[in-house]
């Protein structure tokens, strides 16, 4: 008996796949597979049923669902976040199907059901790798932090723009020569290139500090 209810469960976990598919509704924008190409670790903002977009961090997705880390768990673990997160990424396909097996990484361990910190049990998997599925996820966008670059790149910008203000100044409004005329040129360039700097940077910070785009979306 057991052979052949063995059988049956492996036939009915492998037919449950394709129907879950089958019954997913149309994407307007991207296509399913392109999620199951992701990379792990990688930020997304995930928008299921009529909530709005929570930011997730990818782990993985099979035809019926994506898999995210929950950062509220993760956190649990303190100064154990770090370990506990390289666990899940590096294993997450096999985390979420319960195999029988565990990781250890420094005082963090993680079996089929259950994650520990120095021998303490903090969390259980399911916990840890939340499953979205299929059907009820309406947009995924991809998003990566630009606030630094654009920074960077506005205060150049700004310090090149007014140090060119700077120096036209120097040239039109002061009529003097020689030494005199080196001085307020170096002034000038020097004054310009901290404002520009200044106001290019005071502009890139209150831009919105995420660059997102819709890889999916059935809306």
């Amino acid at each position: 008996m057991r052979p052949i209810a063995t059988m049956g469960l492996i036939l009915l976990v492998w037919s449950a796949t394709p129907l879950a598919a089958a019954h997913a509704p149309s994407p307007s924008v991207g296509r399913w597979t392109d999620l199951q190409k992701l990379r792990p670790a990688t930020e997304v903002i995930v928008t299921v049923g009529g909530a709005g977009g929570m930011n997730h961090t990818f782990v993985f997705a099979d035809p019926a669902a994506i898999f995210v880390l929950n950062t509220a768990t993760l956190a649990q673990a303190g100064e154990a976040e770090r370990d506990l997160r390289e666990i899940v990424i590096a294993n997450a396909a096999v985390l979420a199907v319960g195999t029988q097996t565990q990781f250890v990484r420094g005082n963090v361990r993680v079996d089929a059901t259950n994650v520990f910190v120095a021998g303490h049990k903090i969390a259980d998997v399911s916990d840890l790798v939340q499953r979205l599925d299929r059907a009820d996820v309406v947009e995924v966008r991809l998003t990566r932090s630009r606030r630094r670059s654009s920074i960077a790149a506005a205060s150049a910008t700004g310090a090149a723009i007014g140090a060119g203000v700077g120096l036209a100044l120097s040239a039109t409004v002061f009529g003097c020569h020689g030494a005199c005329a080196e001085d307020w040129t170096r002034g000038l360039v020097l004054a310009g290139t901290g404002i520009g700097a200044g106001v290019g940077a005071s502009i890139a910070a209150a831009r919105p500090k995420r660059d997102e785009r819709v890889i999916y979306s059935v809306a």
